[in-house]
């Protein structure tokens, strides 16, 4: 897995977003985990997140078992949340930090995704998107309850960074696919990405030959070009990207 990732605070005064990304022999992890609340809480709560999933990881890598995939994600989570609640606990101006997260961990050419909040995670198959992860927000419920109608623009505008669910003090549930299955399975030239919801991929466009040729760059390209295009469109958020190219061999970004 070739792997690359960036975050920046975009229009932001500060950046409370955290990415993390790593390969052990053949085990892999990608992160991205979105702060928030404002000021240090979003920040560290976005870093109490990659820290707890570097020490899972590592773990997990030393002896890696597909089977044993998903509980990864869950103590991930698990471990985040027992911190916060420590650090709420401590420090009152941090008692409602939290922050979303979406990651994807693998071994070789199998992998699972965990998500909460709006951050997401999509396989890139054939030049096209296809979203793994259900974002946790007003906007998805809308969407579920109203499914053959669109959104209204001023909804978007209201609703549209309200999440329903984070990894905070107060335990929560987060999502873990495949439902039934073990893993997926990843392909030849398929790809991951993991990105906040600062990454305004709607704007960046629609058709197959732009993703066609967009994912054919060295990935450090890929990801600056990504980012480029979300501010070009506007983005005011913070915007985070971790891409994954599943190769069985190696070339250089």
């Amino acid at each position: 897995m070739q792997l690359y990732g960036k975050t920046i605070k975009g229009r932001r005064p500060g950046n409370e977003d955290s990415i993390y990304y790593e390969q052990i022999n053949e085990c892999f992890i990608m992160m991205v985990a979105d702060g928030v609340g404002g000021n240090f809480g979003g920040e560290t709560a976005s870093r109490v997140c990659v820290a707890q999933a570097g020490k899972e990881f590592k773990k997990f890598a030393a002896f890696p078992k597909p089977e044993e995939m998903k509980t990864c994600l869950e103590r991930i989570y698990r471990q985040s949340v027992q911190v916060m609640e420590r650090i709420a606990v401590r420090h009152e101006r941090l008692k409602g930090l939290s922050s979303t997260l979406a990651l994807a961990l693998g071994i070789g050419d199998s992998f699972v995704v965990g998500n909460i909040g709006d951050s997401r995670t999509f396989l890139v198959r054939k030049g096209q998107l296809h979203q793994i992860s259900v974002d946790h927000s007003y906007l998805q419920e809308y969407r579920d309850k109203y499914p053959d109608e669109e959104v209204p623009e001023s909804m978007k505008r209201q609703l549209g960074h309200i999440i329903t669910r984070s990894v905070s003090a107060v335990s929560d549930k987060m999502d873990i696919f495949p439902v039934q299955e073990i893993c997926f399975a990843l392909k030849e030239g398929e790809g991951l990405l993991v990105c906040s919801d600062g990454l305004l991929l709607d704007a960046l466009g629609q058709k197959k030959e732009y993703w066609t040729e967009l994912l054919q760059q060295p990935l450090q390209d890929l990801v600056n070009r990504m980012i480029k295009g979300s501010l070009e469109a506007g983005s005011k958020d913070n915007i985070s990207v971790v891409y994954g190219k599943f190769n069985l061999n190696s070339e250089v970004l």
